[in-house]
């Protein structure tokens, strides 16, 4: 088993970027669909956490 580490980071740091793109890869496989998920995210207000 892998060891898991959670930690807060801001929405644009390299591995939460990396955790929503496998999200929207496994969306687009589930559901056929090219975007996974059109949602426009605004990732201004969602800076690092506090």
């Amino acid at each position: 088993m892998e060891k898991i580490e959670i930690r807060r980071v801001g929405y644009l740091d390299p591995d939460a970027r990396a955790l929503v793109e496998a999200a929207l890869d496994d969306l687009r496989e589930r559901y056929g669909d090219g975007e996974g998920d059109g949602t426009p995210i605004d990732p201004t207000p969602a800076g690092k956490p506090a």
